[in-house]
């Protein structure tokens, strides 16, 4: 019987408890590279909030020319897949995600995005999805 309660409450925790991915993270242009001059940002915040059904994403960038954009969107998970009409990913492990950004349905770019061992730096790698090739390499900060 003590087993079964422990197992519970272990179950509990682990459900409630935030992935590597949630919190505020800054964007670090100076580690950041962009092969695409319209990719280039010189500044940038997102959140990553769980939620019953997921996540909630919320975002401001600024280009580099001062173009600001901000908005959130939410996935809905289930399994390792999470989903929503302007972004997709697959749970690789506790701390990397594939996917794709979408626009009308379509895939405007490929990314992976990968929370470092110590918890204090993502990485966001996108692709174009015809080629393959590397488009960006975002590096962002955990903000306290």
């Amino acid at each position: 019987m003590r087993h079964i309660i422990l197992g519970s409450f272990i179950a509990i925790a682990q459900a409630q408890s935030p992935d590597a991915f949630t919190g505020t993270w800054k964007l670090n242009a100076q580690k950041s590279s962009y092969i695409a001059k319209e990719d280039q940002y010189k500044d940038g915040i997102r959140t990553y909030i769980p939620t019953k059904d997921g996540q909630r994403v919320t975002y401001r960038m600024t280009r580099s020319d001062g173009k600001e954009t901000k908005g959130e969107y939410a996935v809905r998970c289930s399994g390792t897949r999470c989903t929503s009409k302007v972004a997709s990913w697959t749970r690789k492990s506790d701390s990397s995600v594939e996917g794709e950004t979408l626009v009308d349905g379509k895939v405007l770019q490929k990314f992976t995005r990968a929370v470092s061992g110590d918890g204090k730096t993502l990485t966001t790698t996108f692709f174009d999805p015809k080629t393959g090739a590397q488009t960006s390499v975002q590096v962002w900060e955990k903000q306290p």
